[in-house]
């Protein structure tokens, strides 16, 4: 009987979460919509946006560099030669 009830609750946890996630869905589609809707009215140009990107992904490159280049030229120095050089 208990083996019965859990899968039931299960079955209506499975349904339960395909309908939530369509009302989500939904809802996050509803609020993007407004945003741009929003945007567009304050004069946001359709470039705007990949002008961020654009800024975002520079920023990124950057900082990977920023953190790459110093762990490089550490990687080339042999471990027991810094270790008696101190």
């Amino acid at each position: 009987m208990t083996i019965l009830r859990t899968f039931i609750y299960r079955l209506r946890g499975m349904f339960g979460t395909a309908r939530s996630e369509k009302e989500l869905n939904s809802e996050m589609c509803a609020h993007l919509d407004a945003l741009t809707e929003k945007n567009v009215r304050r004069g946001m140009t359709p470039g705007d946006p990949l002008t961020y990107f654009g800024t975002v992904f520079v920023l990124i490159v950057v900082s990977l560099l920023a953190c790459f280049i110093p762990a490089r030229r550490t990687m080339r120095v042999d471990p027991l030669v810094a270790l008696r050089y101190k």
